[in-house]
């Protein structure tokens, strides 16, 4: 990943572009920190200590602690910066980062939702000045008032939306409301809003993001994915949004898993899952467990009649593929498999769902951890 500081240097400032492409509201010091987590140091200034620093291990441990180390709402946007792919193309309206519509808008959408309709102050039936409280965010978030900067970005830690400027310009049809500031008050001190006028970056108006953002996000991911794959699975514009839900999602590698799904190269295979398997094993061998278990729950969910043919073949993905990449020897998978002979029916029962897709093979790898040292 790096051999000097200086590398580290040049490798953070790329990832922070790469970060900004996607309306990203991250300083450059994160990405600092970033980098030297994934080069398996304990902080930027730690790193600064080493005379000749060497992070050029293993790239799929180095992967992981980057990840491990950023919001998720960054992880799509990393992994495409990772993977070297191609940038994405300018968006036709001025002012809007490359990736806002693949890596902020699902948070901007479903933002909008949520506080619409649970947000006590802002939803119908709160009181007396709802409709200015509801305008104050809601307006604001569908740019009601227009303005030089209607589209927000990011906070990946916090998933606020921020937007830059000062009131008047945010708040220009509203502001001279003769209870504008009583209910912006009432606003910003029930936490639903942020009014920061002194930011480093000039002033700035958060919202701040209701309860169950992410949560959200990523239904409405799994949703997006289930409709496109049912319903245009032949069409060019099915396949990029399927690829950006699964994006949303955190798979890694999204438009080989989206044209698994899709079966775009069915044909090439034997078998009724075939191509999936392709991609299962890359995912494995590259480390991405999250992507692995998601991208196996999808297929089957479309794909019933192949079910129980991938699903065989799923553990010998796991200790052939994943359980390797993380150091251990095929000598000590041996003795743990033997040691424990009901693991691949475990690995197949839990398969029903991501989540416990994802546990059980997190408690093989302590089991593993705890019972005998990862090879060197």
């Amino acid at each position: 990943m790096y051999t000097s500081i200086s590398g580290a240097k040049k490798r953070a400032a790329s990832l922070h572009r790469a970060l900004q492409d996607s309306a990203f509201v991250v300083p450059h010091g994160h990405c600092l920190e970033a980098m030297a987590r994934a080069g398996g140091y304990a902080s930027w200034h730690e790193l600064n200590q080493v005379a000749a620093p060497d992070a050029t291990g293993d790239p799929a441990t180095a992967r992981r602690r980057l990840l491990n180390f950023l919001p998720k709402p960054c992880h799509a946007a990393t992994r495409a910066w990772l993977n070297r792919e191609p940038a994405a193309p300018d968006t036709a309206v001025p002012d809007i980062p490359p990736r806002w519509y693949s890596d902020v808008a699902p948070y901007w959408m479903a933002s909008m939702g949520l506080h619409r309709r649970h947000t006590a102050l802002v939803r119908r039936g709160s009181g007396p000045g709802q409709r200015l409280r509801e305008d104050l965010v809601i307006g604001l978030l569908v740019n009601q008032h227009g303005g030089p900067s209607p589209t927000p970005w990011l906070d990946p830690r916090s998933l606020a939306l921020v937007y830059r400027g000062d009131l008047r310009t945010l708040y220009r049809a509203t502001i001279d409301h003769p209870n504008f500031e009583t209910e912006f008050a009432n606003l910003v001190n029930a936490g639903v809003l942020d009014w920061r006028p002194d930011g480093r970056d000039g002033p700035s108006l958060w919202v701040c993001a209701p309860q169950g953002l992410q949560a959200a996000v990523e239904e409405d991911a799994v949703g997006m994915a289930l409709h496109w794959i049912e319903g245009a699975p032949e069409s060019g514009e099915g396949e990029v949004r399927l690829t950006q839900a699964l994006a949303v999602l955190g798979v890694d590698h999204p438009a080989a898993v989206s044209s698994a799904l899709l079966r775009r190269n069915a044909g090439a295979y034997t078998g009724p899952g075939g191509e999936m398997l392709s991609v299962l094993t890359d995912l494995a061998v590259a480390g991405s467990l999250r992507s692995f278990a998601l991208a196996y729950d999808l297929f089957v969910r479309m794909r019933p009649e192949a079910r129980d043919y991938v699903r065989a073949r799923l553990p010998a993905k796991i200790v052939s593929g994943y359980l390797p990449g993380l150091g251990y020897s095929a000598e000590v998978l041996h003795r743990w498999l033997t040691d424990h002979p009901d693991w691949a029916e475990a690995l197949k029962v839990a398969a029903e769902t991501p989540e416990t897709l994802i546990r059980e093979v997190s408690a093989m790898e302590a089991s593993l951890s705890n019972a005998r040292p990862a090879a060197a």
